[in-house]
């Protein structure tokens, strides 16, 4: 007899499960944030007021007249840099004809200060860096500190003036930020 009241047991437990209807309802959900990223011109390029004689004016890394741009982001951000920047600036007035050789070179500092003696020069004209130099990043990381950092980018190079016309002299420089 007690084989049949276990049997009847289950059965009956198995019936009251089927009559209880149970009832779930799934959620989908997708957040994406966005990277937030601020650039600063800290120090414009300036090869300053020039003359016709003056045939070559360098700007080397670190002299006055260097361009100097700051990306803040947070720490950890991963960017691309590239400086696009034409061979020949053209006279406005006679664009066809005469022009001024520049030859602009770019490098970026991501140690947490703006020290262009820290500055790794871009390869081609671009570069791939975290903010934050991975290494310095870590060691926040692991003293509980999260922040926000800026990493510097210093434009510098030469003009070459050859017997020109006096006026204006133009060109579009772009430094290109892409982060990911």
């Amino acid at each position: 007899m007690p084989t049949i009241s276990k049997l009847g047991a289950l059965i009956f437990l198995y019936l009251l499960l089927q009559t209880q209807h149970s009832h779930a309802q799934f959620m989908g959900i997708s957040i994406e944030i966005e990277p937030e990223i601020k650039t600063e011109v800290i120090s414009n390029l300036s090869f300053g007021n020039l003359s016709r004689s003056s045939l070559d004016n360098n700007i080397g890394l670190g002299d006055p007249g260097m361009g100097i741009y700051g990306i803040t982001s947070y720490q950890n951000e991963e960017i691309i840099v590239q400086l696009d920047a034409p061979r020949i600036l053209r006279n406005r007035q006679s664009p066809d004809h005469e022009g001024i050789f520049l030859n602009l070179h770019a490098a970026y500092a991501n140690k947490g200060k703006n020290d262009f003696k820290d500055a790794i020069q871009l390869n081609d004209h671009s570069a791939q860096f975290q903010i934050l130099d991975p290494e310095l990043a870590s060691k926040n990381e692991n003293q509980g500190y999260e922040a926000w950092e800026t990493a510097y980018i210093y434009i510098y190079g030469g003009i070459s003036i050859e017997n020109i016309r006096t006026g204006i002299y133009e060109g579009d420089i772009t430094l290109r930020i892409i982060y990911q």
